[in-house]
């Protein structure tokens, strides 16, 4: 069992790409009048965590590739160059994608319609 990066799981990639998004949808807020500033403050306090937390995998992918050339060696060479691989993000983001769909699907097969009164 290989454990992977933190934060590169379902829960980790939902989390980036929503705070990633999140001044997107409090752009359209603003167009409708309903954003505010502590609205605004929540929103880039997040995106900036988003920020670092992405900043955070580069740099740590930067210094173990620096670490495995200094080990030498053909295999570390190659190693080195695919320390963190675009495909262990494209999994995650893939299965969150379908989770996300599966539950929309499932919401409108059996969407409760409420009695009106």
């Amino acid at each position: 069992m290989v454990a992977g990066l933190p934060g590169t799981g379902l829960g980790g990639i939902f989390y980036l790409l929503s705070a990633l998004i999140m001044p997107l949808g409090e752009l359209v807020m603003l167009c409708l009048g309903k954003s505010n500033k502590k609205r605004w403050k929540c929103v880039f306090g997040q995106f900036s965590l988003a920020i670092g937390i992405l900043g955070g995998f580069f740099v740590t992918g930067w210094i173990i590739a620096l670490l495995i050339k200094k080990i030498g060696g053909t295999y570390a060479q190659n190693a080195a160059n695919n320390i963190i691989e675009v495909k262990t993000f494209a999994i995650s983001t893939t299965t969150l994608l379908c989770v996300v769909f599966a539950i929309e699907i499932l919401h409108l097969l059996f969407r409760k319609t409420r009695p009106t009164v």
